[in-house]
């Protein structure tokens, strides 16, 4: 992992601002670590209301890590209200899926019903 991103991650982590800006930018919300991990993905675990606010931009929604997870799979498996979001918009969500094929309807309804 880069000083840049070591640096922005932790940013990203402790200010909701920062977290903000990133889904703002395509280019840094694509930086990753060796995991796959983008800024984006980041924000949203760190942010619910980030999380909220990435589903709504696609360009971030989608981006994965080497495991298939998109931003909006994470931001799922972290927050109960994205998840119950995700719920109420079948038609948006329910096609996107990560390399274990589970779709984000299936994570969502697991997070609900834990």
């Amino acid at each position: 992992m880069d000083v840049l991103y070591q640096f922005l991650f932790h940013l990203v982590k402790l200010s909701k601002l920062v977290a903000s800006e990133v889904l703002e930018n395509l280019e840094i919300a694509k930086l990753t670590d060796n995991d796959g991990w983008t800024l984006a993905h980041v924000a949203v675990v760190s942010h619910a209301s980030i999380a909220i606010k990435s589903l709504k931009i696609p360009e971030i929604a989608k981006l994965e890590n080497k495991h298939g997870r998109t931003v909006a799979h994470v931001a799922i498996i972290s927050h109960c209200q994205v998840a119950r979001k995700v719920l109420k918009s079948p038609d948006t969500f329910g096609k996107i899926m990560d390399n274990s094929g589970r779709s984000l309807l299936q994570l969502a309804a697991d997070k609900i019903s834990k």
